[in-house]
């Protein structure tokens, strides 16, 4: 069996940690990583092995030699193709980790795609001609026999009678009537029915030999057509080493992380910035994020004093804002909400922003483990800042009673503000969080994966319905996820903010 912690992708990067300069924090989620891919390659190379000692122990047992079918050979190379799959993801999760700059000191052979190769395949490759070659030749060899066989037992017969008519016409005739009733011939009679019955005797081993040499040929004709389907069996999976290899492409067009030229750009905020995009992002592709092909852009603003915001292709930061990893997570949050559905980016429905901002708000909260959202913004902008804000100390709080407002969601637009009302979404998002146990504790995966999903699966059409439509998402996930008794709490906790899922 392969040797799953040498094939481990994320080994060879620890292997290279002090060249590296990895952090305790990226040592410890490459060791996760690891793990992780070890017990998904041991259960799969343990899935393989069985199939694979399934198909000795079939051919042990088997008279023609042959213990595979097109569905076990099917069956192990499916499970080959998921083991590199495994690994390619790894590698994939073990990358974004590192930095830049870690990335650009990376051995280029540090990690090399194994062929996990199957114990089971060099046999089935090499000697899958010989044995279905062999097996017809002695299906045919044998009916060849039995056609000499039959001829040669005739051909003895009838030169035994000639012999015996030669010797009898050559004594006496006392001497032949004595031969004769040895022979059990007394008359003409009988002579004519031995003859009739050493004919039908050869007659019937003459069909008999055809039969077989029926049989032979309809199941040599039968082993063609199983080879025939082997080898297109083949070339079905032979498709999967491209698609391995176009994943392993992949790989290198995942979102990069790029800076564009600025006065603030400073070094050491360049590091901090990409550091939390990373370490963020990490833990969203772990609830079911997908990263995009395209790379996020990020400009440290001069102009910029007190925002920072998404604006469909980059994030733009204000300086004194880029210390601030609350900020940063919710700008790029935006960029992962626009990413998962991107009709709803500029959908015409107060809704639909009001349950983005939440979004934002939320996923940012739970990440750190704390409900207020923008502490140190308040605490470092108090002066510029409205004396109502700065007394309250934060810009959102997702602890809160707040109900959602009544309406179709495109009336009166003016009248809504999504920060304001994101709020609202965001503290329910908060309940159901709370409900399933993780209260003010960083992270919760539960929860996480389970807003994402609904989110990610849901049609905002029609947008009238798009908040309800939403929660009934969540309530039914929970469900699936964790049982009925948690569904039920989700439910009640729409239900205290007005909405009845």
């Amino acid at each position: 069996m392969t040797d799953y912690r040498s094939d481990s992708p994320i080994q060879a990067i620890l292997a290279q940690s002090d060249a590296l300069a990895l952090s305790h924090e990226q040592r410890r989620n490459m060791e996760l990583l690891d793990i992780d891919f070890r017990r998904e390659a041991l259960r799969l190379l343990s899935e393989r092995q069985l199939l694979e000692l399934d198909a000795q122990r079939a051919k042990a047992e088997s008279r023609s030699g042959l213990g595979f079918t097109a569905e076990s050979l099917a069956a192990i190379d499916a499970i080959t193709a998921k083991l590199r799959q495994a690994w390619l993801r790894a590698e994939e999760q073990a990358r974004a980790i590192l930095s830049t700059d870690q990335l650009a000191k990376l051995s280029p052979g540090a990690s090399k795609l194994p062929d996990f190769g199957s114990g089971f395949g060099p046999l089935i490759s090499a000697g899958l001609d010989a044995q279905v070659a062999e097996a017809v030749a002695a299906r045919i060899k044998d009916a060849k026999v039995v056609e000499i066989e039959t001829a040669q037992a005739i051909a003895e017969r009838l030169f035994g009678w000639a012999k015996s008519a030669a010797i009898v016409t050559g004594v006496p005739l006392t001497l032949l009537a004595i031969v004769l009733a040895i022979l059990g011939i007394s008359n003409w009679s009988d002579f004519r029915n031995r003859i009739a019955e050493g004919k039908k005797e050869i007659e019937h081993q003459l069909e008999t030999a055809r039969q077989k040499a029926k049989d032979f040929s309809a199941q040599a004709i039968a082993l063609q057509a199983q080879y025939a389907d082997l080898k297109k069996q083949f070339g079905d999976v032979s498709t999967l080493a491209s698609d391995v290899r176009g994943l392993a492409d992949k790989v290198e067009r995942l979102e990069q992380i790029q800076f564009e030229q600025s006065s603030a750009l400073l070094p050491e905020i360049k590091a901090a910035v990409e550091k939390q995009i990373k370490e963020y992002r990490a833990y969203l592709q772990s609830l079911g994020y997908h990263l995009p092909a395209t790379n996020v852009k990020v400009f440290l603003d001069p102009s910029l004093t007190d925002n920072a915001y998404y604006d469909g292709e980059r994030l733009v930061v204000g300086p004194k804002l880029a210390t601030m990893p609350d900020v940063i997570f919710r700008a790029y949050t935006d960029r992962i909400i626009k990413e998962t559905k991107p009709e709803a980016w500029d959908a015409p429905s107060w809704k639909v922003t009001a349950i983005y901002s939440g979004l934002g708000d939320y996923f940012t909260c739970s990440y750190q483990g704390d409900p207020k959202f923008g502490v140190k913004y308040v605490t470092t902008l108090r002066n510029q800042l409205p004396r109502e804000m700065a007394q309250r100390g934060y810009l959102r709080n997702l602890v809160n009673k707040r109900s959602f407002p009544v309406g179709s969601g495109t009336e009166f637009p003016e009248k809504h503000e999504h920060h304001d009302e994101g709020e609202i979404w965001g503290g329910a998002f908060w309940d159901i969080r709370t409900a399933l146990g993780c209260k003010n504790s960083a992270r919760c995966e539960t929860a996480d994966k389970i807003v994402l999903a609904s989110w990610t699966a849901l049609d905002l059409k029609p947008l009238e319905t798009v908040d309800l439509r939403l929660a009934q998402q969540i309530v039914q996930n929970t469900r699936q996820s964790v049982g009925a008794d948690q569904a039920d709490k989700v439910r009640n906790a729409f239900a205290r903010r007005g909405l009845q899922p």
